[in-house]
């Protein structure tokens, strides 16, 4: 399994300057390219700048909470939600030993 470590939001552009629409967007785009199969541990690109405004972080958090969690919405639509983060018994397979 590969894991993907950040880049869920983008703090010089997106973040600071968006609207929550925009961020609620990001988010969301990010969790579907880099979710499926597991892996995929979200955080800021960087440090969240200075005067970022609380209503774009809370846009962040609540959209992660929604869209974040294991299995993903899109891995039950396509019936992968078995309990192993729809990474499939091949990947069981290969933890077992």
């Amino acid at each position: 399994m590969v894991t993907f470590w950040g880049g869920g939001v983008d703090t010089q552009k997106t973040l600071p300057f968006g609207t929550p629409e925009d961020v609620r967007r990001e988010v969301g785009e990010r969790v579907r390219v880099f979710g499926p199969g597991g892996g995929f541990m979200f955080n800021p690109v960087h440090n969240v700048q200075a005067r970022t405004p609380v209503e774009n972080l809370l846009a962040m958090y609540k959209t992660l909470r929604k869209r974040g969690e294991y299995p993903l919405q899109s891995e039950q639509r396509r019936g992968r939600a078995s309990g192993d983060g729809g990474r499939g018994s091949e990947c069981k397979s290969l933890e077992k030993g």
